[in-house]
């Protein structure tokens, strides 16, 4: 495996795959007292094996959506740079596939077979004036999924994916961010600092929470661009004040998941959310959770009005 720095100067490791990469890279690393490591990844993987990362609840992750991606953009990523398996497992029973068929060859061109058919399906999709949240799903299998991940707690995920049973795409994610965690000497922080992903070490703000702003922003696009390719503290800034207003006031429902990857060095094993002696910034919002449910009736849990027949109605 090597190890390689991007141009922003993170780590990464990748895999071939014929087509589109899985490749996992560090972008903000840090370690405060009593040992409590918070590491920020990106991971770029088979859109199909999302429903698995998703059942790891240490992890706090923010995904490039299909919903969010112009229908032609998407199916132009699919036809150019597919999604391809890396390993053509040989139907067997079980869960596991632990050989490949004989034909990898024609298996390979089976499911670019399937890619183009369901590309041309979505085209006429598009055609129809579907929206994108629609359309965009059916090319999803060939679909490279980009995602923001940050966590205090890796052993149970290195435990379960680097296993020969893992599926085999989630497996080579767990390999490679094992490789690199072992390889990468976090970033000491005292308590009361910061750690903040999408900030180039040298970026100058005029406060820690011009900083935050910013890398909610960032962290919510899953990108230091904005949708438009260009770089604009503005723009990071004026997303993360639309998400927050919906934490400060608790009217609508508050898209907390962007707040998750800055937190505060608390030190020690105190845990705060899904975080280890960090405290997340999300946490510092008095409507981070949703509405108050302090007043729920006591016989049947709810906060807005009763269930039929309950004593309380």
């Amino acid at each position: 495996m090597i190890l390689q720095r991007d141009h922003d100067n993170h780590l990464y490791a990748e895999i071939a795959t014929g087509g589109a990469p899985i490749r996992v890279k560090i972008i903000a690393d840090s370690i405060t007292d009593g040992g409590s490591r918070l590491t920020s990844w990106i991971w770029e993987y088979p859109r199909k094996i999302h429903a698995e990362i998703m059942t790891h609840r240490a992890l706090s992750r923010n995904l490039s959506s299909s919903r969010a991606i112009p229908a032609k953009k998407l199916r132009e990523a699919v036809l150019s740079n597919p999604v391809i398996p890396v390993h053509w497992g040989k139907n067997q029973a079980g869960m596991q596939a632990t050989i490949e068929v004989d034909d990898t060859e024609a298996a390979k061109n089976w499911w670019l077979e399937g890619r183009d058919l369901m590309a041309a399906h979505h085209a006429k999709g598009e055609a129809l004036g579907l929206h994108k949240q629609i359309v965009n799903r059916v090319i999803e299998p060939w679909m490279q999924a980009v995602a923001l991940v940050s966590s205090t707690d890796h052993a149970n995920l290195f435990y379960l994916r680097k296993h020969k049973d893992a599926e085999p795409n989630f497996q080579a994610i767990a390999t490679l961010a094992w490789e690199l965690y072992h390889n990468h000497m976090p970033t000491y922080r005292a308590p009361g600092s910061w750690h903040a992903t999408f900030i180039k070490p040298n970026e100058a703000f005029k406060d820690t929470n011009e900083m935050l702003q910013v890398s909610v922003g960032r962290s919510a696009r899953v990108s230091y661009m904005t949708h438009e390719g260009t770089r604009d503290k503005s723009e990071d800034i004026g997303l993360h004040d639309r998400l927050a207003k919906t934490a400060t006031l608790g009217a609508d429902p508050m898209h907390a998941s962007p707040f998750e990857h800055q937190a505060l060095a608390i030190g020690g094993r105190v845990r705060h959310g899904n975080f280890e002696g960090w405290k997340q910034y999300r946490k510092l919002f008095a409507k981070e959770a949703g509405p108050d449910t302090s007043s729920r009736c006591e016989v049947c849990g709810c906060w807005e009005g009763h269930v039929a027949g309950c004593p309380n109605a």
